[in-house]
């Protein structure tokens, strides 16, 4: 989410109400993307997560999402 296709889909999502939870390695980018969001929509709910694919618990972000929404309806990947 922290470049590209990704990071602009999150804004947009953000920015028009959707709960957001945006996944990178890097949390300066994250941070960046934060900014940019909330500065269009201050109402936005965001939630970066620094999150690296191979190295980071699947089981862990899996269960912070089931316990805050039970499911989510979108991935971009």
């Amino acid at each position: 989410a922290s470049s590209g296709i990704g990071f602009e889909a999150v804004i947009e999502l953000a920015i028009k109400g959707h709960q957001v939870i945006a996944l990178s390695r890097s949390k300066e980018k994250l941070q960046n993307l934060q900014k940019i969001t909330l500065s269009l929509n201050p109402d936005a709910v965001l939630y970066p997560i620094v999150f690296d694919i191979v190295n980071d618990d699947y089981q862990g972000l899996a269960q912070f999402i089931q316990q805050k929404w039970g499911s989510f309806n979108i991935l971009i990947n």
